[in-house]
């Protein structure tokens, strides 16, 4: 008994140093488990590259947050490469046109820029269309637009693509010189013969472009032509960006229009019997003609309306003179009207350089505040330098 029981002691004690050697054995395993894992923690996650670093150098952009003008900038922000893109906000850029202009058109020429909408621009509302002609006049590459709002920067965004015919990239135009003196020009005669189809108030027949049938509501489908609404067509000459003025003015300024006399209750066939209108352009790789022709038919009450019923713009240096058949497009799509078009004379006659007498002044801070929120509100001409803004303030109600 005595022996038997000292063996099953002796087992028992043997077994128990047994499990303690393996509680300690896991434990240190545990433990070693444990800052492995708060090692790799620790360590900086490398990123899963996507794409194929060979794609990615012919392919990406990469993006890199602007330091500025000063000499105290980092050296490799100042000498970087011209593959790397900067982001900016449209409120940023009007201090650096106002301000910074010279070294704003000069980062443009070597570097790529973007500009994109506010923060508040909660109902998908656009810069101003004189706006974006500052910021391609200025070389920004890149204007980010709100696509769904058709406004007047679309209009243009829309001309600017055309001249490739909307498949990619459009080579940036030479810049004017920066000095009192301008480059040649051309003054612009346009003389407005007549319409046909003019589109009714709650017309639209759209011919659909290749993209438009993936339209979710199908409202680039054509439709009849309704039966109502009347509408007394004007139509108005509009030229928008760069240097522009009167054939005798001293003056230029940045927007420059004329509206023809107003024919009432004809939509189908209004004739304006040749209304000429002439304007000079110093810069016409930068500035729109837009032609748009609007309902200005009176209401109850006499009280008078004014409806864009359809338009088109197109670059001044690629018109082409004499008679043209300009197809016209419905303002809230761009989409071409079918069988709307207005037939008008085009003659450009070379100028030479001129020294104004005084180049395009600030606005006031209203009409450029109003400017900067994306106003639709057209004023008439505007004594505006090229790309000039005055940054916007926020009044504080006390």
């Amino acid at each position: 008994m005595d022996t038997r029981s000292d063996l099953f002691k002796t087992q028992g004690s043997s077994s128990g140093s047994i499990n303690s050697n393996n509680s300690r054995k896991s434990k240190a395993s545990g433990s070693s488990r444990y800052r492995s894992r708060l090692s790799r923690a620790a360590a900086p996650r490398q990123p899963r590259r996507k794409v194929s670093p060979a794609l990615a150098e012919v392919t990406t952009m990469r993006a890199v947050r602007f330091s500025g003008y000063k000499p105290t900038a980092p050296a490799e922000q100042r000498a970087r490469q011209p593959i790397v893109v900067s982001s900016y906000r449209e409120t940023a850029t009007l201090e650096m046109e106002r301000e910074q202009q010279p070294a704003w058109i000069a980062h443009n020429e070597v570097h790529l820029s973007r500009v994109y909408p506010k923060g508040g621009r909660v109902d998908s509302s656009n810069i101003s269309d004189l706006h974006a002609c500052r910021l391609w006049g200025a070389g920004v590459q890149m204007v980010a637009l709100n696509v769904q709002t058709w406004d007047g920067a679309m209009m243009v965004d829309e001309a600017l693509f055309q001249l490739n015919g909307g498949c990619g990239y459009v080579l940036k135009p030479q810049l004017p010189p920066r000095g009192e003196v301008l480059g040649s020009g051309v003054l612009l005669s346009i003389r407005i013969m007549c319409a046909s189809n003019l589109p009714k108030t709650r017309d639209e027949r759209l011919v659909p472009r290749p993209w438009d049938e993936w339209h979710p509501q199908g409202a680039f489908a054509p439709q009849q032509l309704h039966p109502g609404g009347i509408v007394s067509p004007a139509c108005e000459v509009e030229l928008i960006g760069g240097m522009v003025g009167s054939e005798d003015a001293e003056l230029l300024e940045e927007r420059w229009s004329r509206t023809t006399s107003t024919v009432a209750s004809n939509g189908l066939n209004p004739s304006w019997a040749g209304e000429e209108f002439r304007c000079a352009c110093y810069t016409p790789d930068q500035t729109f003609l837009k032609l748009s022709v609007i309902n200005c038919r009176t209401q109850v009450m006499r009280q008078g309306s004014r409806q864009l019923l359809a338009y088109e713009a197109a670059l001044v240096g690629a018109l082409r003179p004499g008679y043209r058949a300009v197809p016209l497009r419905n303002p809230s799509g761009g989409a071409p009207i079918e069988s709307c078009s207005l037939l008008v004379h085009i003659e450009m006659t070379p100028l030479p350089p001129k020294r104004p007498a005084a180049l395009p002044t600030h606005g006031s801070a209203e009409s450029l505040a109003r400017e900067g929120a994306g106003g639709s509100s057209r004023p008439a001409s505007r004594r505006l330098s090229l790309m000039a803004r005055s940054k916007s303030r926020r009044t504080r109600k006390k």
